[in-house]
């Protein structure tokens, strides 16, 4: 018996290497694994602060290429950032090659390298399969999700992940 195909549901005029994207990543079954929110506080336990450092990490290992976060926030079951890419490389005319240099090996490697982690630190972990993204087109809509993650612990009760 054959699986069913997923559909692909990132934007097909977009290759997803160069531009500013909302990203969110949940866990699995939206289980609160990265700590709690207190007096509109987060309160990161050891796997929300190695996700912490393994974002601030993934800035340190593109230096190659131009990525920056400008706002992230950690959730008690998911992460909310903002990610501006720009390479001056289209890879996806190399056909040849893996594609390092996009959207989504970035999100491959934050969830690899703490799935890693917590496997060695036997800590029972598991991201959602795949994460959301938006393509953010504009300043306004910047300004939008900016405003949305920094608000995001204050707003906690309100939230979907809740």
């Amino acid at each position: 018996m054959s699986k069913p195909q997923r559909k692909n549901i990132r934007a097909q005029w977009d290759n997803y290497q160069n531009g500013t994207y909302f990203i969110t990543i949940c866990t699995h079954e939206k289980q609160h694994y990265f700590g709690y929110i207190a007096n509109n506080e987060m309160h990161l336990n050891v796997l929300g602060l190695k996700l912490q450092q393994i974002i601030f990490d993934t800035l340190a290992l593109r230096k190659d290429q131009f990525v920056e976060i400008p706002i992230f926030t950690i959730m008690p079951n998911h992460l909310h950032f903002l990610l501006v890419l720009n390479t001056d490389i289209d890879f996806s005319q190399h056909c040849f090659k893996s594609n390092k240099r996009n959207l989504s090996s970035i999100i491959r490697g934050i969830k690899s390298s703490l799935t890693s982690f917590a496997i060695k630190q036997q800590i029972p972990f598991e991201w959602q399969r795949g994460y959301y993204d938006r393509i953010v087109r504009d300043e306004y809509e910047f300004s939008n999700v900016y405003d949305y993650i920094g608000n995001n612990v204050i707003n906690w009760q309100q939230d979907e992940f809740y």
